[in-house]
């Protein structure tokens, strides 16, 4: 997939995340967007290289919210996301 393309479950990842309350796990986001684990955990870092989500390490996982600073920090994503 090129840096210019969307997936469906990157797209049903934000959209969970843009609804949520507060910070979520993986298998919370999983649950959520109704996808395998593995699946969620991958586009939730693709989003956090991005710079649209914000990761926590707290024991004993990680847990992920869209960025009050996503806007900032990659502005053509959030509008194509948005946009799909």
């Amino acid at each position: 997939m090129g840096s210019n393309e969307i997936s469906l479950h990157q797209i049903r990842v934000f959209q969970f995340l843009a609804v949520a309350k507060g910070w979520c796990t993986a298998v919370e986001v999983a649950a959520g967007c109704m996808m395998a684990g593995r699946t969620a955990r991958s586009h939730l870092l693709k989003l956090v290289k991005a710079g649209v989500v914000d990761q926590a390490e707290l024991f004993p996982g990680y847990r992920y919210r869209l960025s009050p600073l996503a806007e900032k920090r990659n502005k053509s994503l959030i509008q194509r996301l948005r946009q799909a």
